[in-house]
């Protein structure tokens, strides 16, 4: 994606997730630990119940992957 945009920036704890705006309704970011690391990608941004892709979601608390989906 040659134009990506931050829309959001938001610190939890020790945790940083940056969400950018891509093309077509497309969402992805990272959200970024001391330890770990991981992306995600949400497909249609228009759709407020849409599933969220992380890479490896294993990895993360229950609580980001909440503050994601919000």
């Amino acid at each position: 994606m040659k134009d990506k945009k931050i829309i959001a920036t938001e610190n939890i704890k020790h945790w940083t997730i940056t969400i950018y705006e891509g093309c077509d309704n497309v969402l992805f970011g990272y959200v970024t630990g001391d330890w770990y690391a991981d992306s995600f990608i949400k497909y249609d941004k228009t759709d407020k119940n849409g599933v969220i892709a992380y890479d490896f979601p294993e990895r993360l608390p229950k609580y980001l992957k909440n503050k994601v989906a919000v």
